[in-house]
């Protein structure tokens, strides 16, 4: 029999938590009287920030000679706490923020704006902006990056 990953027990525990979190309220998540057009806004201008400076830090890591010796491609086996795995931990970051946004679109879908699509919380521009621009990095740098 075949013994369970440890790194994916702690990783979808920890993105069930989170998901958990934004069904209660997020801290972060915008104020659901808001006007729709306004938090639309702020959500696409945090998720372009965040993809953007995402990416060129990302980018700018795998230019830098002996920063990414060794990183592997995300997974969800591996120690996302590893010092020398940064992309691992970027990953799990932006799958957990993107876990609670989705938790929190759900409760403003079902408690408040049962009529309309709730506004998207900052976690979840946050993980969408941080998982594209990591996914955008390794495919565009994946000769630096090792695949195991």
């Amino acid at each position: 029999m075949q013994q369970i990953n440890r790194w994916l027990v702690v990783r979808v525990g920890i993105t069930a938590l989170s998901f958990v979190t934004g069904l209660q309220g997020s801290a972060f998540a915008l104020n659901p009287t808001a006007p729709t057009d306004i938090a639309w806004r702020v959500f696409g201008i945090v998720f372009a920030v965040v993809l953007i400076g995402g990416f060129c830090g990302i980018g700018g890591a795998y230019q830098t000679e002996g920063v990414t010796t060794g990183w592997t491609k995300p997974s969800w086996y591996e120690n996302p706490f590893g010092r020398s795995q940064t992309l691992q931990l970027i990953h799990f970051v932006a799958i957990s923020a993107i876990s609670e946004g989705v938790g929190d679109m759900l409760r403003g879908l079902v408690k408040v704006h049962y009529d309309r699509i709730p506004p998207p919380s900052i976690p979840l521009g946050i993980g969408l902006g941080l998982w594209i621009a990591l996914r955008l990095a390794v495919m565009i740098f994946h000769s630096k990056t090792d695949s195991r």
